[in-house]
């Protein structure tokens, strides 16, 4: 069991590592994500310093942190303009990291975010430091051939930036692409995904849930808005299950998703009453408040989900009950190792009804969620990525 699992490094071997992590966006998931990588290898006993650069906007302050990234946020609300400064973005960014790169001493470059669209344009210059630096990415979604402009565009960049990675890292799933078995330099390392701690609850927000609540159980999809996290079959599976209530809290990944669409099958189906609907990008606090209120949180993706979840790692010091799909991915693969949650088939309807009522009845198994705390720790993380570098 990888519970058990303890990586050691040789002590005979100085390593002091230099490590600098890339994250070119100020909020999201991969932004939570980096937020908690950088301290973590700061605070290990291997590592000589760790820089973690981030856009001009983000607010994160820490030791080693450089908001020296172009801003991933304009004032305007114009879709043209926002998919203008992505593409800007997507240029410049790698061009200010090898700008960067060029001063530095030999240091493992990790790219928690990195810019696939323009991977043609950056790729060959990051090629000169190969016998300098080493790199490696976190493959946070795994299944990168289906991003514009095409599918085929798409896998010819992601063939090109694997082909200078050392170390491709992924949480339990990796899936069969052919850019991921055409380098002949990168090793693939699962590794774990790290865990978000508790926060202190936003009383405004909690109050607020647990007056709303009354008799009904509270269902929860959390996290940024995504139109794999199936929230239309949430919805419409509300409307057989008349004891319940659902919270959907986050904001929009993208100018893409038209949130608009779910609010109108809402009141279609006449369920203005039963959705709590908190359209924002929630703080910690609130985040936590939403959590603290919530039975059930629904991780019931779509077929095409690959990837882990951020959000298993967020419930997770709270012991909650979870709904989870069927799907090849890292979060069912953890799921099962681990005896989390409770699993129905994907894109069903009946399947997400049965089985949300089956787990309403069922007792939290605790032990289980301290297995899986123990080893998806930020210090397991580093220690696997450490030990697994070759320098």
């Amino acid at each position: 069991i990888a519970t058990n699992i303890e990586i050691k490094m040789n002590d005979s071997i100085e390593r002091n590592f230099d490590v600098i992590i890339y994250e070119s966006s100020s909020f999201g998931g991969c932004f939570e994500y980096s937020k908690r990588l950088h301290p973590a290898y700061q605070n290990h006993p291997k590592v000589r310093s760790s820089i973690l650069m981030l856009p001009k906007n983000s607010r994160f302050r820490w030791s080693g942190v450089l908001n020296n990234l172009i801003s991933d946020k304009i004032d305007s609300s114009k879709n043209w303009l926002k998919k203008l400064h992505f593409i800007y973005r997507n240029l410049f960014n790698p061009l200010l990291l090898f700008w960067f790169l060029l001063f530095r001493n030999s240091s493992i470059i990790i790219l928690n975010d990195f810019e696939q669209l323009t991977a043609p344009i950056w790729v060959p210059l990051y090629k000169l430091f190969l016998g300098k630096h080493k790199f490696a990415v976190v493959l946070h979604d795994p299944d990168r051939d289906n991003y514009p402009p095409s599918k085929s565009y798409s896998e010819y960049c992601m063939g090109l930036m694997m082909g200078i990675m050392d170390l491709g890292l992924y949480h339990e799933t990796l899936p069969n692409k052919k850019y991921y078995e055409k380098s002949q330099r990168t090793s693939y390392l699962s590794i774990p995904h790290g865990l978000y701690p508790k926060a202190d609850n936003d009383d405004v927000v909690l109050s607020l849930l647990e007056n709303l609540k009354a008799d009904y159980t509270y269902l929860a999809i959390l996290g940024n808005i995504r139109e794999e996290k199936n929230y239309h079959l949430a919805i419409e599976a509300l409307t057989l299950l008349p004891h319940y209530k659902l919270i959907i809290a986050g904001s929009p990944s993208n100018s893409s998703v038209l949130v608009d669409v779910f609010k109108q099958k809402i009141r279609q189906l006449g369920l203005e009453e039963k959705v709590i609907w908190i359209d924002k990008f929630l703080s910690d606090n609130e985040l936590s408040s939403v959590i603290c209120a919530s039975d059930i949180i629904l991780l019931n993706y779509a077929r095409t989900f690959t990837s882990q979840s951020g959000v298993i790692n967020l419930i997770a010091p709270y012991y909650k009950k979870f709904i989870y799909s069927n799907v090849p991915s890292g979060l069912s693969s953890i799921a099962k190792q681990f005896k989390l949650g409770l699993m129905v088939e994907p894109d069903n309807k009946d399947s997400l009804v049965q089985g949300i009522e089956t787990i309403n009845e069922m007792e939290v198994d605790r032990s289980a969620w301290d297995n899986y705390s123990a080893y998806a720790s930020w210090e397991n993380h580093v220690n696997y990525v450490l030990a697994n570098i070759k320098v």
